[in-house]
């Protein structure tokens, strides 16, 4: 008999688990628009993953010791934000791998400037749309 409960019990919580997942999906989702119909992009965005090290898919690297700032440059691993690999020509993936090694030498971050576009969107600081219907004006 109690056995019988129990399963009548598990039964009646699956039915209420069931319809709380069906009954909790809306419409399909649509983002925000300006009066002109345009993708409203107005507002603070920031990216979190480790897409400024490499929009690639890619392991952690050993940290690489910067003597004139006396400080360890390591990567953290990330899954990336293109899917599959990219199809680098030979001579574009031998310049990847060849700023990657200097990385320390020429990285404008490390040398505590702001990156350009398009990296700037992927690092990990906050920045700031603000749109019209004529501009488009981004803040960091």
């Amino acid at each position: 008999m109690r056995n019988r409960h129990a399963r009548v019990m598990m039964i009646a919580a699956s039915f209420g688990l069931a319809v709380a997942t069906v009954s909790g999906q809306g419409p399909a989702y649509r983002a925000p628009r300006t009066a002109d119909g345009k993708a409203n992009l107005n507002g603070i965005w920031q990216a979190i993953n480790s897409a400024h090290w490499n929009i690639e898919a890619h392991s952690a690297a050993p940290g690489v010791l910067n003597e004139q700032l006396g400080a360890a440059h390591s990567i953290p691993g990330g899954m990336g934000v293109v899917e599959g690999d990219l199809p680098y020509r030979p001579e574009a993936l031998a310049k990847r791998n060849e700023n990657f090694n200097n990385r320390l030498k020429l990285d404008p971050e490390v040398k505590c400037y702001l990156p350009g576009v398009p990296r700037a969107m992927y690092m990990p600081y906050p920045f700031q749309i603000m749109q019209n219907p004529k501009h488009v004006m981004m803040f960091s």
